[in-house]
């Protein structure tokens, strides 16, 4: 029996119940997101995917927009549809249909003045109707229906999580910890920036201004001071209060960065030791971004 290698997920609803959050919540579970594919394409398209081979998760918003979708999508539908009985199984596919009240659609348009699709030169209510008999069929045939009336896009993207993202998937949410040298300027990416410009410097140690805070000589350096410590774990108590707090506000990563003068010795050292520490609770990446460029300089200097 074939194992099923493909998912595709149709994202559709009423205009305006929240199909851009979607779309940006299923790049985050890691999905080939298109928006508002024509519809007679769909059959090419998803025949490309399989025989690429590197994609397996595709998410696919169609709308009101493509309106031959509705008068074509359940034979195409029905002809990607996973054998039932598990031979070649090729495509496992799953229709979400966002809705909301009309009311919250009417309050929706008018906050953002946008006209409705069908409704470009009458009355919004009349158009929002007008596509709520047009997608019913869809709605029906649906395996997640997700109202969104209530919902913040906070919210709406946590029931997508809940629905499709998978156990064994990447997580969501990452922590990157990234050292840097305040001369060379600060990360225009950090979330969070901590200045150890404060703590003793192995730069005016002869033996160990060339090496860096991945180097044990410097680390032990580094970390063997009463201060160092006391500043570690106030900095560790912090993060791990306040990092939960990131997530749970639906933030896909957090990039802390540590620095010191020249990004080589202090901030590398408390990086390594921060990142490592961290990833007994969140999958962390650590980065020196400008760790070698002392290096650099000497070795440019001495070829000149």
């Amino acid at each position: 029996m074939a194992k099923k290698v493909l998912s595709l997920v149709i994202v559709t609803g009423m205009s305006g119940a929240g199909k851009t959050v979607a779309m940006q919540s299923f790049e985050d579970l890691g999905y080939f997101c298109i928006d508002n594919m024509p519809p007679n394409l769909l059959p090419k398209f998803w025949e490309l995917v399989h025989e690429s081979g590197k994609i397996s998760k595709v998410a696919l918003v169609v709308d009101i927009r493509s309106r031959a979708f509705y008068d074509e999508i359940f034979s195409m539908l029905k002809e990607m549809q996973v054998d039932e009985q598990g031979v070649d199984q090729k495509v496992e596919m799953k229709i979400m249909f966002l809705d909301a009240s009309d009311e919250e659609l009417v309050s929706r348009y008018k906050e953002t003045r946008r006209s409705h699709p069908l409704a470009m030169e009458g009355r919004l209510l009349d158009g929002i109707q007008k596509e709520r008999e047009l997608l019913a069929e869809m709605k029906s045939r649906a395996q997640v229906v997700i109202d969104t009336t209530e919902l913040t896009p906070r919210q709406l993207r946590e029931e997508i999580f809940d629905n499709f993202q998978e156990s064994s998937s990447v997580p969501t949410f990452h922590v990157e910890v990234m050292s840097f040298g305040f001369k060379y300027g600060l990360p225009i990416d950090a979330d969070i920036v901590m200045d150890v410009r404060f703590l003793r410097n192995p730069y005016y140690v002869p033996e160990l201004k060339p090496q860096t805070g991945t180097d044990k000589a410097v680390y032990d350096y580094v970390m063997d001071s009463p201060e160092t410590e006391t500043f570690y774990k106030k900095l560790y108590d912090l993060l791990h209060y306040i990092i939960p707090g990131y997530e749970k506000e639906g933030k896909t990563s957090l990039t802390i960065a540590i620095g010191c003068t020249g990004g080589q010795h202090r901030s590398v050292a408390i990086a390594e030791r921060l990142g490592k520490d961290l990833k007994k609770d969140y999958y962390v990446d650590i980065t020196h971004r400008d760790k070698d460029k002392s290096q650099k300089k000497v070795i440019e200097n001495g070829n000149q």
